[in-house]
């Protein structure tokens, strides 16, 4: 018999406080508190307090990260609301997948799992058909407040029940197979008492267990046990196993071993790409597209030992198909939210004397014993290219604090475009941002105090994050309520030393900021210019790390005030950062402070480029590039120009076979960010005419300089 739901107080006022406390124990890590302030807020607030679902998604988001011990309360708590008949469908949906989660990974019960999946996906099924048949009579789609990358705002209710859907199905079916396999072992497959047994019994395990469930146990046991790797590992084998079944297993040096088979479908759907048409694409050196069909793969087509297609280019390395290196056990949990280190760790760490890698369990950066710096050049105007010599470092102040004792050469705006933008470089122009400061104002704390209103005189309540660890993509948790006006006065105080970061667009109606920046020489092409999708100011007290992350758009970061340490990688890398470990697109789960090289043995291996950038400088992070930034105090301001000069056509010039092989359900993350990037960096440098404009996309205009204020697409999507 299920308990009635218990009445509700309906104090807004008080659920706020508790969701602010939820905040503040995150910060904590105190886990337990976090759930109990979020549940809290849930209990108290009113049924239209727009935070109603935002309490009840980050109350079951933390019994699902695996921080806390799932306790007889959680789950009351969980049946409490799968079962009220009279709250919302996609709350009833959460619960029960919740409930279905924690049942399998924290109580090792496959039947209560099944139950609350099962559960979900009933439910989930009557929700959205509840949702299609309400907006075909009223045209409006139900939304809730959730987080967004720029704060918070409506999301469809639709979206919701899809994504736990999407999880829901396959993760069902995941422990329906666990529990009636003959092996009988659990669904959380490498614990601690395997990592001790030994490599042999380790190597056991995992070979065990790859086919069923997750390899790799983390404390995020939401964003690690169930990643997308899984669902895609088992999208690969269904296609090639269909594949294979349909069109006959390629032999090791191409060869079709069984008659090629021409049955259609039963189910009248198109076949899935076979193997003969949709893996065997490679991209060489030179930005060649090399296609091999059928019968045609030679011996560079094979089959490796996991019974994986690899296609090798002519140098003999692997062109899409990537071996995905995967995480090693480890006896500490060290990810990209926290890090927690074991006492031989700490005696490591304090004597310096233990045989380790380079860099192991250090701040990410320090696994290198040689880092490539990134090409640097001093900005020259495009008008006086020809004529004006490079600055001679002697003639500058001590304030510009010129990295090498050399004079660089220079680069205006065509030179950015041919030799960086379009041939996928990444640079640091030494005074690229002192020349886009109007009458060179400096951006200290006066004159950022006099601008903290909007224009109107009204708050301009900006995006301020309380952390000094930039680690996920959704900015949380925000001050509430706060204003830029309340940052600049409180950000250096010993209460909130260290510990808040503003991101915020520029871009907002009455932000007058944007009235004290030029466009930056570098940008003055018409193709760069027009796209610019944002300015965004990035500030703080110095003393932050972001996570290691790519953008899907380029970046051109104005350094106003402080330094920064900024690492790079190619995108052809991704692979070493297992991010096909991480449910968060274009996020590491390597900790930024300690690099766990024991559970992510890969990253020691990668190529990272580096440079020292101060204030008055700017550098440029190509779309897709990998980066890390550390941010040093006593402040730090920094405004990024995002900008997308091929946004429109992406996709559009592509080969036929790479577009097809792009969409293909079965690859990995890491493959398809050395796809989606080689064809960044082949069209990059081509003459190709854009289907929207009808013309070549090249550096063949220059705009004025001039203010941003007048630049009335900014902010605007492209």
């Amino acid at each position: 018999m299920h308990k009635p739901p218990r009445p509700r107080p309906n104090d807004d006022h008080a659920a706020m406080k508790s969701i602010d406390a939820a905040g503040n124990a995150a910060m904590r890590n105190d886990w337990r508190l976090c759930a109990d302030s979020y549940l809290a807020a849930y209990r108290t607030c009113s049924d239209t307090w727009d935070r109603w679902y935002i309490s009840w998604s980050g109350y079951t988001s933390v019994l699902r990260e695996g921080n806390v011990d799932v306790i007889e309360s959680d789950l009351q708590a969980l049946e409490e609301v799968a079962n009220n008949e009279r709250a919302p469908m996609h709350h009833r949906v959460q619960a029960f997948f919740t409930y279905g989660f924690v049942a399998n990974a924290e109580l090792r019960d496959a039947s209560a799992s099944a139950y609350g999946y099962q559960s979900a996906i009933d439910v989930g099924t009557r929700a959205l058909a509840a949702i299609r048949a309400s907006a075909a009579d009223t045209s409006v789609e139900p939304t809730v407040l959730m987080a967004m990358p720029d704060g918070y705002g409506p999301l469809p209710v639709s979206r919701i029940v899809h994504e736990l859907l999407d999880y829901a199905e396959p993760n069902l079916k995941l422990v329906r197979r666990a529990s009636s396999s003959e092996h009988q072992h659990s669904p959380q497959v490498v614990d601690r008492a395997q990592v001790d047994g030994g490599a042999g019994e380790l190597s056991n395990a995992i070979s065990n267990a790859i086919s069923d469930v997750p390899v790799v146990r983390t404390a995020s046991a939401l964003e690690y046990a169930h990643t997308y790797y899984e669902i895609a590992m088992r999208k690969r084998d269904e296609l090639l196993e269909t594949a294979n079944r349909r069109r006959g297993r390629l032999g090791r040096a191409g060869a079709v071993e069984q008659p090629l088979l021409d049955d259609d479908r039963e189910d009248g759907r198109p076949p899935p790409p076979t193997t003969e048409e949709a893996v065997a694409v490679g991209v060489g050196a030179d930005g060649g597209v090399s296609v091999a069909r059928g019968a045609a793969l030679s011996s560079s087509a094979a089959f490796d030992d996991a019974g994986t297609l690899a296609v090798f280019d002519d140098a003999g390395t692997l062109a899409f198909e990537t071996p995905l290196p995967m995480p090693q056990p480890a006896p500490r949990e060290c990810h990209v939210h926290s890090c927690v280190l074991l006492a031989d760790d700490h005696e490591c760490l304090a004597s310096g004397g233990c045989d380790v890698p380079l860099g192991h369990l250090a701040p990410m950066g320090g696994q290198f014993a040689e880092l490539v710096p990134i090409t640097e050049r001093w900005l020259a105007s495009s008008d006086r290219r020809s004529t004006e010599p490079s600055p001679s470092p002697a003639a500058l102040s001590a304030t510009d604090r010129v990295p090498t004792a050399d004079a660089l050469p220079t680069v205006d705006a065509l030179g950015f475009w041919d030799n960086f933008v379009a041939r996928y470089v990444p640079l640091v122009v030494r005074g690229g941002a002192r020349a886009a400061m109007v009458g060179a104002q400096p951006w200290d704390d006066a004159f950022l105090t006099a601008h903290c209103k909007l224009a109107t005189g009204r708050p301009w309540r900006a995006l301020i994050e309380k952390n000094n660890r930039i680690t996920q993509n959704d900015r949380h948790p925000l001050m509430y309520d706060w204003t830029f006006c309340d940052f600049m006065s409180k950000y250096r105080t010993a209460e909130y030393q260290n510990m808040l970061y503003v991101v915020t667009p520029l871009s907002e109606r009455g932000v007058t900021l944007r009235n004290w920046l030029l466009l930056p020489e570098a940008l003055r092409c018409s193709e760069l210019f027009t796209s610019l999708g944002e300015a965004r100011l990035w500030m703080s007290g110095g003393n932050t790390t972001s996570s290691l992350h790519f953008d899907t758009h380029e970046n051109y970061m104005l350094q106003l005030d402080g330094s920064k340490d900024v690492f790079m990688w190619h995108p052809n890398e991704s692979h070493k950062f297992y991010s096909d470990f991480h449910n968060k697109f274009g996020l590491s789960p390597v900790s930024a402070d300690y690099v766990d090289l024991e559970r992510y043995p890969e990253f020691g291996n990668s190529a990272p480029l580096h440079a020292t950038v101060h204030a008055g400088d700017a550098f440029y992070i190509p779309d897709g590039y990998w980066h890390l930034i550390v941010s040093h105090g006593p402040r730090n301001v920094a405004v990024a120009l995002e900008f997308s000069p091929w946004t429109y056509d992406e996709m559009g010039h592509w080969p036929a076979d790479v577009a097809e092989r792009y969409q293909w359900p079965g690859l990995f993350w890491a493959e398809s960010v050395s796809i989606k990037y080689a064809m960044r960096e082949r069209y990059g440098a081509s003459r190709y005419v854009a289907r929207q404009t009808k013309r070549p996309v090249v550096c063949e205009e220059l705009a004025p300089i001039q203010p941003f204020s007048q630049l009335s697409w900014l902010g605007q999507e492209h």
